[in-house]
């Protein structure tokens, strides 16, 4: 496991033109297999909260990672609530080493915490901005290569049963309403 500090962070906020006072940092997540490697850092400043995510660069396409970003950024330009990605020397991805290890490295607002509950209506507000999410890519003829996000969604990893296992709570009229939705989730 690597070991992420305090410097790190104030490093990476610097070459972002970030706030940094740094106040705290919080691990989101980390992954690790073979040889792919993924850090997700929380870290609070004065003025705002922001998201940095390190993948180990001999896993990632640094240009597939950047369009993925830009794409992000054209979705929030055009009123979809996505947070705000961060730029350094012009471009959304850096490369950082920690611990003699490159890392891809990215800058992002801090936009919440993952739903802890499904309702009607946060499934139904999700499928929304999905649909408006593919409208928007496919009026302005913007679409991405398939890549790891797409290879996860195929994955054992996204069926119904792994996303949702550890939420609190998922509230439905019936349990046939949750049956309907994790085949419609399922089949996707």
């Amino acid at each position: 496991m690597f070991v992420i500090q305090i410097a790190d962070v104030i490093n990476i906020l610097n070459a972002y033109s970030c706030d940094n006072s740094v106040i705290t940092i919080e691990m989101l997540s980390y992954y690790q297999e073979q040889e792919k490697v993924c850090i997700v850092i929380r870290a609070i400043t004065n003025v705002n909260q922001y998201v940095i995510k390190l993948l180990n660069i001999e896993s990632v396409n640094f240009n597939v990672e950047e369009k993925r970003n830009a794409f992000s950024e054209f979705l929030r330009l055009y009123g979809l609530p996505v947070s705000r990605k961060y730029t350094s020397g012009g471009s959304y991805c850096t490369i950082t080493q920690i611990s003699g290890i490159e890392f891809l490295t990215t800058v992002e607002d801090y936009f919440g915490e993952d739903v802890k509950e499904i309702t009607r209506e946060s499934a139904y507000e999700l499928g929304s901005i999905l649909g408006d999410l593919h409208q928007l890519s496919y009026n302005r003829d913007y679409h991405l290569q398939q890549g790891y996000v797409y290879s996860a969604l195929k994955s054992e990893n996204t069926k119904f049963n792994s996303i949702w296992k550890d939420l609190d709570t998922i509230v439905f009229d019936s349990n046939d309403d949750i049956q309907k939705l994790k085949i419609l989730h399922d089949n996707m």
